[in-house]
């Protein structure tokens, strides 16, 4: 059975001309989005555990923009229904410019994503290091960390660019070790790396 969908509840924030984003529901807040990332109005930001079932939390279709709120300081932290969770300032306020369309692939194609719902590792076990260090360059087929699903454990690789004169380096990670991830979610931000000929 797939796991019900929750929509933020919005409330107009006058004072930073943008948004107040409120739980729609009871549990644990998972994935909370960093203060300055932007946005996309309709996309999933985070996800609620209720009872050992994670729900994917989705802004409504006309609310988006650049978080202007700290995450909180748990990985797994716990939410009531109608509370404060993260403020958003409106991209017409925010000093950013309009993303083109070969932009916005560009920025896709530097995303790497969850392949599945399940838990995300960045090592093999709290006592190993971990499989990729920020800033480190990485090649085609290289392991950046482990997802588990009912406790079965699936490497999740970087396949590389297609055109084959890049490399990337991995310069940051979008989701917290151990976090829960949905199927699609961006987890790591690459950046292209010309090879040297």
């Amino acid at each position: 059975m797939r796991a019900e969908e929750f929509i933020w509840l919005a409330e107009k924030n006058t004072q930073e001309c943008g948004w107040v984003l409120k739980s729609p529901a009871v549990g644990y807040f998972t994935n909370a989005p960093a203060k300055g990332k932007f946005l996309e109005a309709g996309a999933v930001i985070g996800a609620v555990m209720i009872l050992g079932k994670s729900h994917s939390l989705r802004l409504p279709q006309d609310v988006g923009g650049v978080v202007t709120s700290s995450p909180p300081e748990h990985t797994q932290h716990p939410i009531e229904f109608g509370e404060v969770v993260f403020t958003l300032r409106s991209q017409s306020q925010a000093n950013t410019l309009p993303v083109k369309d070969d932009q916005k692939e560009e920025v896709e194609n530097l995303l790497l994503r969850s392949p599945q719902v399940g838990r995300f590792y960045r090592s093999a076990s709290p006592e190993t290091p971990p499989y990729v260090e920020v800033g480190q360059e990485i090649a085609p087929g290289k392991t950046i960390g482990l997802l588990e699903v009912m406790k079965t454990f699936t490497p999740v690789k970087w396949q590389g660019f297609e055109d084959s004169v890049y490399t990337a380096k991995l310069t940051q990670f979008l989701v917290d070790d151990g976090a829960d991830v949905e199927e699609g979610q961006a987890i790591a931000q690459l950046e292209a790396v010309e090879n040297p000929k």
